[in-house]
């Protein structure tokens, strides 16, 4: 459960929860199972918080600082994180469909088996990020970066706009599912420079 202080100066307010982890940056914030359905946590700074099975759905996360984050099984259903930073975040099983992820930093984030289905990723950096059994399907990706990501077994059932996916890597024995035709495939693991799971 998260710790009643931890979301107590969470939910009064993003300026007061910013100026208490100023000054005390060796807390880690603790706001497991969390309710907090439709908070307003834009530009609040939650760089390493335990977020881990917390309710987020439709709250707002305009660039908010998850780097480090757990949110593994978090639900974040129709969640705003417009140019959110969630750099190297826990996303393993976390529900984030229909959230608005455009622009958002992904860059060695854990989305694996991660439901995406029906989300706005446009414009989204996914370089080395591991989409492992994800769902992306209805998912809008357009100008998406899967850099390096590891797609082994996403599903991309009914996505839309899916870019050149040559970049991205896959286990060649569990490539990711429904791609249309017309879509360059993941290199297998031989050739890609830097693969973030085997």
């Amino acid at each position: 459960m998260a710790v009643d202080e931890h979301l107590s100066i969470l939910k009064t307010g993003v300026t007061a929860w910013n100026n208490w982890r100023a000054l005390n940056p060796n807390i880690r914030p603790d706001l497991t199972n969390a309710n907090l359905t439709n908070a307003n946590l834009k530009d609040a700074n939650l760089t390493g918080a335990n977020l881990r099975s917390a309710d987020l759905t439709r709250a707002n996360l305009p660039r908010a600082i998850l780097t480090d984050a757990n949110l593994k099984d978090a639900n974040l259903t129709r969640a705003f994180l417009m140019v959110t930073n969630l750099t190297r975040a826990d996303l393993r099983g976390a529900d984030l469909t229909n959230a608005t992820l455009t622009g958002a930093k992904f860059t060695r984030a854990d989305l694996t088996g991660a439901n995406l289905a029906d989300a706005n990723i446009t414009n989204a950096d996914l370089t080395n990020a591991n989409l492992s059994d994800a769902s992306l399907t209805d998912a809008w990706l357009w100008d998406t970066n899967f850099a390096r990501a590891n797609l082994t077994g996403a599903n991309f059932m009914d996505a839309n706009l899916i870019p050149d996916l040559s970049t991205a890597c896959a286990d060649p024995l569990r490539p990711p599912k429904n791609l249309p035709d017309d879509v360059n495939r993941p290199d297998p693991w031989e050739h890609c420079l830097e693969p973030t799971a085997k």
